[in-house]
C-alpha cells in the first residue's frame, strides 16, 4: 500500500531507515515535510526536519544534523507539545557531546529531561538522563553521572523497556569499574546480559561478555575471564560479526597466552582468518604475528 498522508509517509521514512534503506528514507522523509508544510502543520513539518537531523547524526554529519534540529526547533514555537520539544533538544545534546562541548550538551540534556517529564513521557525521560550522565561523566561528576543512570535504569524498568535498561546498567557498569567499584561493575554487566538475553539481542549480548571478560581478567579471574571471551566469541559468531568474533578471539588468545599457549595460538589464527574473511588486512597480520610469538 502506497502512503498518501503526510503521517503515513513520515512513518514510512521511518521504516526505512531502520532497514537501512537511507537513501529512500531521506527521500520519504522530504516528502512528508513538504506535506506537511503545504498543510501548514508546523509541528508535523518539525517532525519529519527532527527525523531527518536524526539521520544525518547516526551518519556522522554533524553540521548538516545541527541544522536540522536548529530549523525543527524554530518550526516548534509555532507549535509542538513538549515531547516534541524534548526530541530536539536531546538531539542537540548529542551533537554537543560529539563536538566534545559537554557543558552545552549538558545543558540541552536537562532542558529535554524537563520537556520529557512536563509531556508524561517517561522513556524520553530516562534517554535525557543517560546523556546527562554521559556529559557529567566526561566533566569529572562520576557522582552525578552514577546518580542519573540509576534513575534512568528504573525508569526502563518501570515501563518494561529491557533494551533501554540494559543499556543503562552497561553505562552503570563502566563507571563503577572506573571509580574501582569492580563487584558493582560485575553485577550490572551480568543484569545487562540477562536483560539482552531476554530481549533476544546476540550482538549486545555479546558486547557485554566481552567487557565481562576485560574487567574479570583486570581482576586476575583469568578462567572466568576466558570462559566471557569464549561466549562473547560464540554471540558474535551466531550473530554473523566477524570483527566482533575476532576481537573476542584475540583478547581470550592473550588471556591464555601464559597458561595455555597452545589454545592460544590457535585463537590467534583463527582471529587472523576472520580478520582476513572481513578485508582487515592490518589486523590479519597482527593476529598471524600474534600466532607466532607465542612460546611453543
Amino acid at each position: 500500500m502506497i502512503a498518501r498522508s503526510a503521517p503515513e509517509i513520515l512513518t514510512q521514512a521511518d521504516v526505512l531507515w531502520m532497514e537501512g534503506r537511507i537513501p529512500q528514507a531521506r527521500q520519504a522523509c522530504l516528502r512528508a515535510r513538504m506535506k506537511f508544510h503545504k498543510e501548514r502543520d508546523p509541528t508535523g513539518e518539525a517532525q519529519a526536519v527532527l527525523l531527518l537531523g536524526e539521520m544525518e547524526l547516526a551518519g556522522g554529519n554533524v553540521d548538516a544534523a545541527r541544522t536540522h534540529f536548529v530549523e525543527a526547533r524554530t518550526l516548534l514555537v509555532r507549535g509542538g507539545d513538549s515531547r516534541h520539544q524534548g526530541a530536539v533538544l536531546l538531539g542537540l545534546g548529542k551533537i554537543a557531546a560529539t563536538a566534545r562541548q559537554y557543558d552545552e550538551s549538558r545543558t540541552h540534556y536537562g532542558a529535554a529531561l524537563a520537556h520529557y517529564r512536563g509531556a508524561g513521557d517517561v522513556e524520553g525521560e530516562a534517554e535525557a538522563l543517560v546523556g546527562l550522565a554521559e556529559a557529567d561523566r566526561a566533566l569529572g561528576r562520576d557522582d552525578l553521572g552514577l546518580d542519573a543512570l540509576a534513575r534512568a535504569r528504573r525508569l526502563y524498568h518501570d515501563v518494561g523497556d529491557g533494551l533501554g535498561e540494559a543499556g543503562a546498567l552497561r553505562a552503570l557498569a563502566m563507571l563503577h569499574a572506573s571509580n574501582h567499584r569492580a563487584d558493582q561493575a560485575h553485577d550490572a554487566l551480568e543484569e545487562a546480559v540477562s536483560l539482552y538475553e531476554q530481549v533476544g539481542d546476540v550482538l549486545d549480548q555479546a558486547g557485554v561478555q566481552a567487557e565481562l571478560g576485560t574487567l574479570l581478567n583486570g581482576l586476575g579471574d583469568v578462567a572466568g575471564a576466558c570462559e566471557a571471551l569464549r561466549r562473547a566469541a560464540v554471540l558474535y559468531a551466531e550473530a554473523g560479526d566477524l570483527e566482533g568474533e575476532a576481537d573476542a578471539l584475540m583478547d581470550l588468545g592473550a588471556a591464555e597466552q601464559a597458561t595455555d599457549p597452545t589454545n592460544a595460538r590457535r585463537h590467534f589464527a583463527h582471529a587472523a582468518a576472520l580478520f582476513g574473511t572481513a578485508g582487515h588486512v592490518m589486523l590479519r597480520e597482527a593476529a598471524e604475528d600474534a600466532a607466532r610469538a607465542v612460546r611453543h
